[in-house]
């Protein structure tokens, strides 16, 4: 959490065959009954406006629209795993494409 409490911060870091790397940066916070989520990462795209959305069963579901297009994450939780994917529609494009997708299993103890 933020110094006041108010916001989760978290941040990411991949290492990738070949030496690559990728790192992010993200900040949840509550707007009524949306929450919104900013992300920024190795990739350079500041976000204009966060991502929105909420709770819709066990998926948490956030979504914006950028001048690139459309993105959206999904969490999705069961007993053994938190899953994660995110998906982008490029502008002028019809359907979504996976940008990426990860299972977290939860460590008991750690």
């Amino acid at each position: 959490m933020d110094a006041g409490g108010k916001n989760l911060i978290h941040d990411y870091e991949e290492n990738r065959t070949g030496g690559q790397s990728f790192s992010g940066h993200g900040v949840w916070c509550v707007d009524g009954e949306d929450l919104l989520h900013f992300w920024f990462d190795t990739y350079g795209f500041a976000p204009l406006t966060p991502a929105r959305g909420g709770w819709v069963g066990n998926e948490l579901v956030v979504s914006k629209e950028t001048p690139r297009g459309q993105g959206r994450s999904i969490w999705m939780r069961d007993e053994k795993a938190l899953r994660y994917l995110v998906e982008a529609r490029p502008s002028g494009q019809d359907t979504f494409l996976q940008v990426m997708s990860g299972s977290y299993d939860r460590v008991v103890g750690f």
